[in-house]
């Protein structure tokens, strides 16, 4: 048997626990939405902060940046500007109003899966695919993380850098400059 055929079972059972795992994290996210849907009118972000939030977003999305409202001076009630940032294109393409909700909910809801699915590379890469398992479903059932990730903050955005930055780390060789995928 080659290397090359005795690797693809492997790839393949890494690439079914990945999707597992993201398949979880999907579940929980669709579990947020239902939850609230069934209790509220129309689904609504948990937190003020996420609003404001997506007035910052309109508000680059109009081409005035750090201002809360049009015609605005400076304001710094954005702790992240990142976040923002993110998610403005979308209300430059049409997002308007509440389908702005649901663009930072799908956004948080993909950075969350991410995050996961993430935290299994990393502890896989450093103790094993078991312990990388255990660690993505503790990572799932940490409620008020899922909670602070799907609130329509910042929060999934960094963790997800977070994760990324700690996976693109543990791919570095040991001497040599960093590449430029860690610079960036």
């Amino acid at each position: 048997m080659t290397r090359s055929s005795s690797s693809r079972p492997r790839w393949r059972a890494e690439l079914g626990i990945q999707v597992a795992i993201a398949a979880c994290a999907i579940a929980v996210v669709w579990t947020f939405a239902a939850y609230t849907l069934r209790r509220a009118d129309e689904f609504g972000l948990p937190l003020e902060d996420g609003y404001i939030y997506l007035t910052y977003a309109k508000q680059i999305g109009r081409g005035e940046f750090f201002t809360y409202y049009p015609g605005g001076g400076y304001s710094a009630g954005s702790t992240s500007p990142l976040w923002p940032m993110l998610v403005a294109p979308f209300w430059t393409l049409g997002a308007r109003g509440h389908a702005l909700v649901w663009v930072s909910f799908g956004l948080c809801g993909a950075l969350y899966t991410a995050t996961c699915v993430g935290c299994y590379r990393v502890v896989r890469t450093l103790a094993g695919a078991w312990m990388g398992v255990v660690s993505a479903a503790l990572v799932l059932l940490i409620a008020p993380f899922a909670w602070t990730c799907l609130s329509g903050m910042e929060v999934a955005f960094a963790s997800a850098l977070l994760v990324a930055t700690i996976v693109i780390m543990l791919r570095e060789p040991a001497v040599g400059p960093p590449s430029k995928l860690l610079a960036v």
